[in-house]
């Protein structure tokens, strides 16, 4: 749906829903679009019933929405991220005045089976580690990259935003900034620095653009952060 086919009536506390989310809650990018994904498809539900603000909402059609994703096909993951969605919304929607009741509070959230995550075995990481061909520049950065991943447990997010600034060779640690913008500190084990020194010394400068990302430590062929796609 075109956002100007969205009622200013509903539009505008949405604006102002995102940009809470964005200044107040400090969320990442990747947050706030899921958050905005969840609500606009939620808008998307109200406009065909003929809801044009959001004081007209009611858990029936809160939970008419739900029924209407599991109809869709969508997990109960999914479900219970578009009911945290709807619950944080309207939470802030009845915390600034914007409707007289917060009819999400009692919005129950799907129910999930807990799936105990799978690990790769020591023998599985060191034959992923030895796949990549070291003989490019590129392949030297890749190497360095898993072995940073593997060594100190870091999302990709994380190592995509990695600065020279933060790692603290003397001390064999890096400062990682999650979710949140929180700070820990990592240590890394002989093989990761060995990798990373090697990156560092001999293969950075062919990725390295004068004025682009002079901080950042992992960088792409054009001499910018490496994304989270890329990396994948």
């Amino acid at each position: 749906m075109d956002v100007s086919e969205v009622p200013l009536s509903i539009r505008r506390p949405l604006q102002e829903f995102m940009r809470y989310l964005a200044l107040e809650k400090g969320l990442s990018r990747n947050s706030i679009s899921a958050y905005d994904s969840d609500v606009h498809r939620f808008v998307e539900f109200m406009i065909a019933r003929d809801l044009v603000m959001f004081d007209a909402v009611t858990l029936n059609h809160l939970s008419e929405f739900l029924l209407f994703l599991l109809e869709c096909g969508l997990s109960e993951r999914s479900r219970a991220r578009y009911s945290s969605s709807l619950k944080g919304l309207f939470s802030y929607l009845f915390a600034t005045s914007k409707i007289q009741s917060n009819v999400a509070e009692l919005l129950e959230l799907p129910k999930q089976r807990r799936v105990l995550p799978t690990a790769l075995g020591t023998g599985d990481v060191q034959r992923l580690l030895e796949s990549v061909d070291i003989a490019s520049p590129a392949g030297i950065r890749d190497r360095s990259i898993l072995e940073t991943l593997y060594a100190g447990g870091l999302r990709v997010s994380e190592l995509c935003t990695l600065h020279q600034r933060d790692i603290l060779w003397e001390s064999e640690i890096v400062r990682v900034f999650g979710k949140g913008s929180k700070e820990r500190i990592v240590p890394l084990g002989a093989p990761a620095l060995h990798w990373l020194a090697r990156y560092q010394q001999e293969v950075r400068i062919h990725f390295s653009k004068s004025g682009k990302s002079e901080d950042i430590v992992y960088l792409n062929q054009r001499g910018g952060p490496l994304t989270r796609m890329s990396v994948w």
